[in-house]
């Protein structure tokens, strides 16, 4: 019974609305990315919108890049997110990366009432 911001990227109206389905999933390690002005903790898997490729996640940018470790993405990779004081989109590049180890439940967005790309700690996201 829980709302969250959608938000329609070709035109940018934003919404509230239910969250039909999610699934809590144990993990041993998450990845802490920050920007300038946001942070979100997530999964390897977990998919964000990036500059240039769209909505993947942090491990297929990896493997698609060759890159060994999510380190690597710290000053070099742009990622959408909302500006709740413009109330627009806009692109901020991955500023630190922290991994953090020990296990701990996740939570995934599968379903929501309407659309499927919504707004987390003010990282674009989409259901998956």
């Amino acid at each position: 019974n829980e709302k969250i911001m959608t938000i329609n990227l070709k035109t940018g109206a934003t919404q509230f609305v239910q969250i039909e389905k999610s699934t809590i999933q144990k993990h041993l390690d998450l990845l802490e990315i920050s920007t300038q002005t946001k942070t979100v903790k997530l999964t390897y898997d977990h998919p964000i919108f990036i500059k240039g490729i769209g909505f993947t996640s942090i491990g297929k940018y990896l493997s698609d890049h060759q890159l060994k470790d999510a380190y690597a993405l710290a000053g070099k990779v742009d990622v959408l997110t909302w500006n709740a004081h413009t109330r627009k989109t806009e692109f901020e590049k991955i500023y630190r990366i922290v991994q953090h180890e020990g296990l701990v439940n996740t939570y995934s967005i599968l379903k929501l009432s309407t659309g499927e790309t919504y707004v987390a700690n003010g990282f674009v996201s989409k259901t998956y």
